[in-house]
């Protein structure tokens, strides 16, 4: 019996050491399938080694390296987990708590994070560590609180004519949103640039390629300014008599009519020989925003800044720095139309996963401090590249599916505050006499400070531009051989309609010809005129100077407050105190002249304050 029992023994140790000798060779055998990329050959192997040795941690731990190199991120998931369940107190496999906590951020489950960084956070760590380990647990905090605190919106897809289905994505609106323009693909090789035209019942007309921007390479991530008139957009590829700096450039195209122009690469002050991708450019064309990976930056992508100079020159593009940019990536920027906010998506933040959206307001000097959207705008996929309307009332943007992407819009809730509301003007510029559609030039000021010029269209007469909310403008358009016309615009409070549409006729500098200066102004029952005034006084002085043979005569308006009496003669100080400005600025009081007509001649009868307001009004005739 004795002896029985020895050889059980014997038989067994040598049982085991086989079964040792066995998980070696199999080891060796998983190493050398994945010398040879039979990745998941060798993650059998490790199956195999599991099913016989639930214990054996090691092959968890190599099949979830094995998995995560080769991207099949949920089955190396699976490894991690099952190694935490099994083996938690293991040194060596502490880094898994954080990785499978991160992968639960990314993908919305956010409880399920924290609770694995508190796990790790139990352990004995040093004191950096500990430190990054406790920031995961601040995100994955935020997070949750961002998930329980959603505003309600519908997403909706962008509806196209007959149905059409097409794979669209960083979507740019004109500012009036009759116009789309977007970047669509054949395959990874070839993009291009679409546009669509909104139709009846919220529908767009089917997408036509911008041919004249199109090549067999990549176009796309494109913005427009707020008329449709000057698109930058990214060109990565070479040939086509384009002249690329890096791997991709930022290049421009002039829209006369429904044709572009042959691009421009926008040159070394804002390519380099880095990627320069994602445009987006203030609503008067006069700043460009974009991602760079460019040295120098705070980041791995940052968003940089070029500005247009009165010579038409852009300025040599600025990092924005660290009150915007992070040390991960920050692309995808979008200037909305106020030329004050700025979203953003960044993957450097404390998000919901992925890339996120945000936005910073700029108040002159500094941006604020940036805030992501709210849930469930932002979520747990990649949310990159929105457009918002000049009103912050709806925005587009993309969904991504499978290799398909579509566009999509929501309203957005009047609760957000996302910077000042913006509206737009717009109209067709015509020759007062003849009626035809002409080019002209337009400024649109406050206080005197220029907010945004334009030129209308050389074929259509058409112009398109962006009004801030909250101030008063003047409007002013000006051609060679014309008188120069001017337009108020109050955007404290749109009461009416037509402060959006004006129709402009520029009357030929003829004499004996009649034009409303009208962006003079006075204080209330006063000739005294207010500094408001100076830029169309400036422009008034510039017409004398360079046509020193004509003699001007100014007539005086007022309504019909106050007496018949009293109006007559502040019509007359009135005139009276705009030729003496002009002779205090060197024109001979010798070709001027001036009357006061009072509330005798209305253009329109006085019955609201805002038609007395266009009452109110100094005419100018040459004789």
């Amino acid at each position: 019996m004795f002896i029985t029992l020895i050889l059980l023994f014997s038989r067994k140790i040598a049982a085991q050491d086989l079964r040792n000798e066995t998980r070696v060779k199999l080891f060796e055998k998983a190493e050398a399938f994945k010398r040879e990329r039979k990745f998941f050959e060798a993650e059998e192997i490790y199956n195999k080694i599991i099913k016989k040795e639930p214990k054996q941690f090691d092959a968890y731990f190599k099949a979830y390296g094995l998995l995560k190199l080769i991207g099949e991120k949920d089955k190396a998931l699976f490894y991690a987990e099952e190694l935490i369940k099994k083996n938690p107190s293991e040194e060596k496999y502490n880094p898994l708590f954080a990785e499978v906590a991160e992968w639960k951020w990314q993908s919305g489950k956010y409880e399920l994070a924290k609770k694995y960084i508190e796990l790790l956070l139990t352990k004995q760590l040093d004191a950096d560590s500990k430190k990054v380990y406790s920031s995961y647990k601040n995100k994955y905090e935020v997070a949750i609180f961002n998930v329980s605190n959603p505003i309600t919106i519908k997403i909706k897809k962008v509806k196209w004519e007959d149905d059409v289905s097409i794979d669209a994505y960083f979507p740019v609106l004109t500012a009036d949103e009759e116009n789309l323009i977007f970047t669509s693909r054949d395959n990874a090789f070839d993009e291009n640039i679409f546009q669509s035209e909104l139709l009846n019942n919220n529908t767009w007309s089917k997408p036509n390629e911008i041919k004249e921007l199109k090549t067999l390479e990549r176009e796309g991530t494109n913005t427009i300014s707020a008329d449709g008139r000057i698109m930058v957009f990214t060109f990565c590829g070479k040939g086509y008599k384009r002249k690329n700096l890096g791997s991709c450039d930022l290049y421009y195209s002039i829209r006369n009519g429904d044709k572009w122009s042959t691009p421009i690469n926008l040159g070394k002050e804002i390519n380099t020989k880095y990627w320069e991708s994602q445009p987006s450019l203030s609503a008067d064309g006069r700043a460009l925003f974009f991602s760079s990976d460019r040295p120098g930056g705070m980041g791995k992508k940052d968003i940089w800044l070029s500005k247009k100079n009165e010579s038409g020159e852009w300025s040599k593009a600025e990092n924005l720095g660290q009150e915007i940019n992070t040390s991960e990536d920050d692309i995808a920027p979008f200037i909305h139309a106020n030329g004050e906010s700025l979203f953003f998506s960044s993957s450097g933040r404390h998000g919901l996963g992925g890339y996120d959206l945000y936005f910073s307001i700029n108040n002159g000097s500094s941006w604020s401090e940036v805030k992501s959207l709210p849930h469930p705008i932002n979520d747990y996929n990649n949310q990159i590249g929105i457009y918002i309307n000049p009103s912050l009332s709806k925005a587009y943007y993309s969904i991504d599916s499978k290799n398909f992407s579509e566009l999509v819009y929501f309203d957005l809730p009047a609760s957000l505050d996302l910077g000042k509301k913006a509206g737009y003007l717009k109209g067709r510029v015509r020759d007062a006499d003849t009626k035809r559609l002409i080019p002209s030039f337009l400024e649109l000021t406050s206080k005197n400070k220029l907010i945004f010029s334009c030129t209308s269209d050389s074929l259509t007469g058409n112009y398109l531009m962006v009004i801030p909310e909250g101030n008063e403008y003047a409007l002013h358009i000006s051609k060679k051989g014309y008188f120069f016309q001017s337009v108020k615009v109050d955007y404290k409070n749109v009461l009416y309609l037509d402060t959006l549409v004006r129709n402009i006729d520029l009357v030929p500098i003829q004499k004996n010809k009649k034009v409303v200066l009208n962006n003079i102004y006075f204080d209330f029952g006063s000739a005294e005129i207010l500094e408001t005034s100076k830029t169309e006084l400036l422009k008034l002085l510039y017409i004398l100077k360079n046509t020193p043979d004509v003699k001007i005569h100014f007539e005086a308006h007022t309504d019909d407050v106050g007496s018949k009496e009293n109006n007559l003669l502040l019509s007359e100080k009135r005139a009276k105190s705009v030729v003496e400005y002009l002779t205090t600025n060197g024109i001979l009081e010798s070709r001027l002249s001036w009357s006061g007509e009072g509330e005798n001649k209305p253009l329109v009868p006085n019955t609201s304050d805002y038609k007395r307001s266009l009452n109110r009004r100094i005419e100018f005739m040459l004789k």
